[in-house]
């Protein structure tokens, strides 16, 4: 489909969403005003029941009128819009503003707007210049990437954030991750960007066949291979080589190295948090409804409370049941070198307040994968601790890149291929 088409598809299904997202809104107060109403009707005398009973029943229509009205007046504007956009209009998700709000909804809702409003959903993709990349095609690849190496590194985002967090400078020169690899060690850096809110074990095997492909239709001989994956990514990742290596997959055999930045192995605090929140805020009616929108938070930042990677870490087992670790061992791959960096907001790495605030949103421990009840088997010498970055910066640090380099640099050897 043309872009024309899919600017349509992306009007209707954002007037939709939208739609959807403001009858949810109006619900929440109407289920609200409901309970608080039971509530004081609780407290009455019986008498004053059936004039409760007529003001609860004048609320709720009132509340169903003004939902309806709030979901079909955005999709009646995103049909419109759709039908009279200009042909050669971009498509909304193409726009700076698109750009911008796109993974953040992802993140919140990727696995509601695959299932509901598909033309919004992330695909899995390498990018370059804005565009998906098509794997499938050996003419294309070769013609996007006329310059490409033997040795490649792809790297794989964080909640929340797509393939540009890549492009972020580290200093004034305006050198990225990828340029300096490139232009220091001659390896070509691949963005991946993917739909952060869907099951993270679903977006690992996403990403196993995307390599999958990449490496038959890579344009050149390819000697190696290696991942860099921020926050979620490194579990996205991690799963992926995990899922690949049970396949038997070609691309899992070319892979050398694995490295995570501030990536949460076992589990974001924030994420427990939320849950914790979630589940005090349906013990009372009165605010179950407002807790409604916690509660419907995607299913990828879900796994981030105890770092779930496979399917066997969340199938079968209660999404609400209170704080229990239930994720299974996937140790690494024995021919791959896995390394990692942790850092603290602190300058000493190794304070007291450093390790138990972390970068700010992931511990020291959980970035090492090492903690009282569980470890995922990194090696503790494999890894760097830099202290005074906080959790995004490190997408762009001088000090990450430096240690980047020691690991990836095709001299510095790492896991053999198989």
């Amino acid at each position: 489909m043309g872009s024309a088409g899919q600017a349509r598809r992306e009007w209707v299904a954002a007037g939709r969403a939208i739609g959807g997202g403001l009858r949810g809104i109006v619900g929440i107060v109407g289920d609200t005003h409901d309970a608080v109403a039971r509530r004081v009707e609780s407290l009455l005398p019986p008498t004053a029941a059936p004039v409760m009973a007529v003001e609860r029943s004048i609320a709720a229509g009132v509340n169903a009128v003004v939902g309806v009205a709030h979901e079909a007046v955005p999709a009646a504007l995103g049909l419109a819009a759709g039908a009279l956009a200009p042909t050669d209009a971009p498509p909304p998700c193409a726009t700076p503003v698109g750009r911008a709000l796109l993974p953040v909804a992802n993140a919140f809702w990727g696995d509601h707007l695959e299932d509901r409003h598909a033309p919004l959903a992330i695909p899995t993709a390498v990018r370059i210049a804005g565009s998906d990349l098509a794997v499938h095609d050996h003419a294309a690849v070769a013609a996007a990437l006329p310059d490409a190496t033997e040795h490649v590194v792809v790297f794989v985002h964080g909640l929340l954030a797509d393939e540009r967090w890549w492009e972020l400078p580290m200093d004034e020169s305006g050198a990225t991750y990828l340029s300096r690899l490139r232009d220091e060690h001659d390896l070509t850096g691949l963005a991946v960007r993917y739909n952060s809110g869907r099951r993270i074990s679903h977006n690992g095997a996403e990403l196993a066949r995307l390599l999958e492909s990449l490496v038959v239709t890579w344009p050149v001989p390819l000697a190696s291979l290696a991942i860099v994956g921020h926050s979620m990514g490194g579990l996205v990742a991690r799963s992926a080589a995990h899922q690949a290596n049970e396949l038997g997959h070609a691309w899992v055999r070319r892979l050398r190295a694995l490295v995570t930045l501030g990536s949460p192995h076992l589990g974001a605090p924030l994420e427990r948090g939320a849950h914790v929140a979630d589940r005090a805020l349906r013990v009372l009616p009165e605010s179950a409804p407002v807790g409604r929108p916690l509660a419907t938070r995607s299913v990828g930042i879900k796994d981030l409370r105890y770092g779930a990677i496979l399917d066997a870490d969340w199938l079968g087992h209660d999404p609400d049941e209170l704080l229990r670790d239930r994720c299974t061992p996937a140790p690494p791959l024995p021919h791959v070198a896995h390394h990692w960096v942790a850092t603290t907001l602190t300058r000493e790495p190794g304070h007291r307040v450093g390790h138990v605030l972390g970068d700010g949103l992931v511990r020291t421990t959980s970035a090492r994968g090492v903690g009282r009840r569980r470890s995922i088997g990194l090696p503790a010498d494999a890894g760097a601790e830099l202290g005074g970055v906080h959790h995004l910066r490190q997408v762009h640090h001088p000090g990450v890149y430096d240690h980047l380099a020691a690991w990836l640099a095709p001299a510095a050897g790492g896991g053999a291929a198989v």
